[in-house]
């Protein structure tokens, strides 16, 4: 799974490995993120990425230049850039990884909703090869929720693979709904010990009206109530021709 070869010491080339119903955003950087984590230093994580598309069209076979922008003593910071096969740009990417911290200072978090069903309580969705959905059909207080599980066997000591997955499903929202073309994408991920082989709650909301551009807010929770991801994305409705 996610596995690329390697041209050099920062050059990777696709084709993709995913198995998603469609190449997204969350496909490219889930397998950016496994990169990025080759050239880390030990007992860095991920905490946030910052994502920039340039066009709408996407290629299943990118290369992937990975740099090294800084390595302090507690943060480093990685820059990938996302070609197509032509050598044109398909994203810019920043990753900032941070040392891992056993006992976080700031303990308190948002609270797990409560008031959506488990999902033993709704039917399965339109499934992929390795993921399965269970959609909460009404939308609560504004938001949109989806019970989602990895099919695939997923090693529970690998935090790596374990990002790699919430990276991989941050822009599930959009899946079903008609988004035509996506700006930026930024990701959060809060923790690195949790159970990926069992149900996660995909919470997600938007934010104001297409103008042409509209914001989608989202959280990955697990069962046990614990904040895993939280993501945004600047999404267009609108069926437009890039001129970038």
């Amino acid at each position: 799974m996610l596995k690329l070869p390697q041209i050099d010491n920062i050059l990777y080339s696709g084709p993709s490995k995913s198995r998603l119903s469609s190449f997204e955003a969350g496909d490219l950087l889930g397998e950016a993120a496994i990169l990025v984590y080759r050239d880390a230093p030990k007992s860095f994580f991920i905490h946030a990425i910052h994502c920039y598309f340039v066009g709408n069209e996407y290629s299943k076979t990118p290369t992937f230049v990975v740099k090294n922008v800084r390595d302090g003593r507690n943060f480093a910071i990685r820059h990938v850039d996302i070609l197509r096969p032509n050598g044109d740009a398909m994203a810019v990417a920043e990753f900032s990884l941070q040392r891992d911290v056993e006992n976080p200072v700031i303990s308190v978090f948002p609270e797990f909703p409560r008031n959506v069903l488990a999902p033993e309580h709704f039917e399965n969705g339109r499934n992929s090869d390795c993921v399965e959905f269970r959609r909460v059909p009404n939308a609560i207080n504004g938001k949109h929720y989806i019970w989602i599980r990895c099919k695939t066997p997923i090693d529970d000591s690998d935090p790596f693979q374990k990002h790699a997955i919430l990276i991989k499903l941050s822009d599930l929202q959009l899946y079903g709904n008609d988004i035509q073309t996506r700006r930026d994408h930024s990701i959060w991920l809060h923790q690195t010990k949790f159970d990926a082989a069992d149900w996660l709650l995909y919470e997600y909301e938007f934010a104001g009206k297409p103008n042409p551009y509209c914001l989608v807010n989202a959280n990955i929770w697990s069962r046990d109530g614990k904040i895993l991801m939280s993501t945004s994305q600047e999404v267009s409705t609108t069926k437009t021709r890039s001129k970038m």
